[in-house]
This record gives structure tokens, sequence and C-alpha cells, in this order.
């Protein structure tokens, strides 16, 4: 019993080590050479990886060596990309469409889109690694980002030829998401890339 919970102890620092030295290990090799250096079972390691992971100490990517572009927007490591993108069109497009079901989905994606998507899109830009900050800090800077760009498109409209009017507003707002996605999506696969290139040459 001592010996398992010393060795749970030591599960941490291992890990840590073992991804310093060989960033490109996968998840099921590390879990099986942890299982029978320490006589635990899988499921603890798995757990030990997850935990650590949320705590933003290691980074989990779902590449291979022959890494591509769109090899990366059809993984699930761009799941973020099509959430966001769709939130942003849905809130959007329930604008222009009146009734009772339509309007309870407007306040509900419209409120994620404006307090969170648009910062989420900037704090994927500036952060495309995904382990640059922890996933909290991530959480709350998309939420600042958000409730601090608004007011500046309003500044910005307001001074446009153009009516200032929701609609207006509702544009502006989805095309700055739009690009911010996109262009945090093609920052998000050069890193993706670059990892499986450089997993590629050193394997």
């Amino acid at each position: 019993m001592g010996n398992s919970a010393n060795s749970v102890s030591k599960l941490d620092d291992e890990i840590l080590m073992i991804i310093h030295n060989n960033p490109c290990i996968s998840v099921s090799d590390l879990t099986s050479h942890l299982s029978k250096k320490y006589n635990l079972p899988d499921y603890l390691i798995a757990y030990k990886l997850w935990s650590l992971w949320k705590k933003g100490l290691i980074n989990l990517s779902a590449f291979n060596t022959q890494s591509s572009a769109a090899r990366y927007l059809f993984s699930i490591e761009s799941l973020w990309f099509w959430i966001s993108l769709a939130i942003t069109y849905i809130a959007f497009a329930s604008i222009y469409v009146n009734n009772l079901v339509i309007n309870f989905i407007r306040y509900f994606v419209g409120a994620i889109f404006i307090t969170f998507v648009l910062g989420y899109a900037v704090v994927e830009f500036v952060y495309p690694k995904g382990d640059e900050v922890s996933p909290l800090e991530r959480f709350v800077l998309s939420l600042g980002l958000s409730i601090a760009i608004i007011p500046i498109v309003g500044v910005i409209l307001s001074y446009m030829p153009f009516r200032y009017t929701v609609y207006s507003v509702s544009v502006a707002l989805t095309i700055i998401a739009s690009i911010m996605l996109i262009l945090a999506l093609v920052r998000k696969a050069s890193v993706f890339m670059n990892i499986g290139r450089w997993c590629e040459s050193n394997g």
C-alpha cells in the first residue's frame, strides 16, 4: 500500500520529465510505460495526464507526423473553431427571425457570442499553442476582451456614414469574429504542422 501511494506521488514529476525529453510521445505509449514501471492501472495514469493538462502543465495534441492544414481543419483539434463559428452565425441569423423559440436561441447564443466568443477568437490568435496560459486564464481573458471589443466597435460605427442600428453592429461583430477565428485557425494549424514536422525529423 505504501509503495503504491509513493508511486502515485512520483507520477506527476515522472510524466513531466518524460514529456520534456520526448514531447512527441503518444498518450498510449506513455500510459503503457508508466503502468508497467509503477504497476499502476492505466486509468490512474490517464487521470494524472488529464489533471496535468487541466492545470496547463502539459499540452495534449492529436497530431501525427503527416500533419497538414487540411488534416488539422478536420481533426478534433479544430473543434474550437467550428463551435465558435457556429455560435457566431447562429447568433447573427437569429436576429432576422422572430418567433418564441428563435428568441430564446437568440438570447442564449447571443449572450455566449457577445460575452465570450469575440474575445476567445482574439485569445486563440494571440496564444495559438494552447499551453502559454492556463485554461482559466484563457477563459478570463476571453470574457475581458469580449467586453472591451464591443464598445470599441460601437464607437467606430458611430462615425461611419451608414445608419447605426442593431443590424449594422451585428454585421460588424460577425465580420470581426469571423476574421479573428480564421486568423487564429491559420496560426494554430501552423503550430500543428510544425510539431508534426519536428516529430518526423526527430522520430
